[in-house]
């Protein structure tokens, strides 16, 4: 908990997608849900250029969330018009099946 809180103290604008994607990712695979973390993750990757954002950074933050149940609507939007006008060429198969996989779990339509 701890770390989550040190985290949410970064100043937003030191964040960028991979740094968003990171944090995310250790606290999901840690499997400690930090509601405030991950709203101010969500904030932070709501006002990041798309261009930061790659199919696999996509994938995990989407992973993460969805593997800590943190149904954020408003954030899988947004991330799924990145995901859509990233190039085809951008994806692997582990990043697809990550983002459907995260779609399914939280129960909601990729737009």
């Amino acid at each position: 908990a701890h770390l989550g809180e040190v985290a949410r103290h970064v100043p937003p604008s030191t964040f960028n997608a991979q740094a968003v994607s990171n944090v995310a990712n250790a606290f999901a695979k840690a499997d400690i849900p930090n509601p405030p973390l991950f709203a101010f993750l969500s904030q932070v990757s709501m006002e990041l250029p798309e261009e930061g954002f790659t199919a696999q950074g996509v994938s995990i933050v989407l992973n993460a969330y969805a593997k800590l149940d943190v149904r954020d609507e408003a954030l899988f939007r947004r991330l799924s018009l990145v995901a859509q006008r990233l190039p085809m060429e951008d994806y692997s198969a582990q990043s697809i099946a990550n983002i459907v996989n995260a779609f399914a779990k939280c129960d909601l339509d990729d737009p």
